[in-house]
């Protein structure tokens, strides 16, 4: 079985409600998200830090803005972090090192080397260290039991000195919506860019949609391709024939 979207966790939790649990391999679309997804978080940053939405309403109002209003903060001064390592979190890792960020990794397992694009490396167990450094901090973690929840309740505490911004485009459950409002309100964030809920669509009553500091995409960071999926299947089934390992095959007992 052959799945067309990166994220199989649908697929994943309700095949497994089956004893025994399925027998057939099932393979997701991988490879091909990580450069638009980097250009999303990299756009997103840029956006942000050189004020493009103040540039845009002083020009709906016809006012020359002051140009203190635009001081902004270069990139090679900005630490991110990264929440998930697979191929999407490495193709950011490497975009964001390219534009001279700081890179912070965490880990399931923290590897024995490091990578040429990663600047330190955090286990789970490390996050408040991890966050305290943060000024953004990405996540693109896949959902599982262990990942459902991780950054809600007061975790995010952790980025108050900071005013950390959240990037998600990994899963939604990863954080309530009320996690990020609380985090938002007692100012332990300084933003929120979403992509990914819980729920989608986002409920129109969700205090998100107007809060001056989040902005909000319809789950289109990394859009999926028709030839794409094609290729990506011909390639696996031409191994699957010939009995070699296939590409990106999900471990039904991780979920992923």
């Amino acid at each position: 079985m052959q799945s067309t979207f990166a994220g199989v966790n649908p697929i994943v939790d309700q095949l497994q409600q089956d004893t025994p649990p399925p027998t057939f391999v099932l393979t997701r679309l991988g490879g091909v998200f990580g450069p638009p997804m980097a250009e999303y978080v990299i756009g997103h940053i840029i956006a942000r830090e050189r004020k493009f939405s103040l540039s845009r309403k002083y020009q709906q109002d016809k006012t020359w803005g002051s140009w203190k209003k635009f001081i902004h903060r270069p990139l090679s001064e900005l630490t991110i972090g990264i929440l998930g390592f697979g191929d999407i979190g490495k193709e950011i890792a490497k975009y964001c090192k390219s534009m001279k960020m700081t890179v912070n990794i965490v880990h399931r397992t923290v590897p024995a080397t490091k990578s040429s694009f990663v600047d330190e490396s955090f286990s789970i167990e490390e996050l408040p260290k991890f966050l305290q450094q943060c000024d953004y901090i990405c996540n693109v973690l896949p959902s599982t039991p262990s990942t459902r929840g991780l950054l809600s309740g007061n975790i995010l505490e952790n980025c108050k000195e900071k005013k950390t911004v959240l990037i998600n485009i990994g899963r939604g459950d990863v954080i309530s919506c009320d996690s990020i409002l609380n985090a938002l309100n007692n100012q332990w964030i300084g933003g929120a860019i979403l992509d990914v809920f819980k729920e989608e669509p986002l409920p129109n009553d969700s205090e998100l949609w107007t809060h001056p500091q989040v902005t909000i995409t319809p789950h289109i960071a990394g859009l999926t391709r028709k030839n794409q999926v094609i290729d990506s299947f011909k390639e696996n089934f031409e191994l699957f024939k010939e009995g070699k390992p296939m590409k990106y095959v999900v471990d039904w007992s991780k979920g992923y």
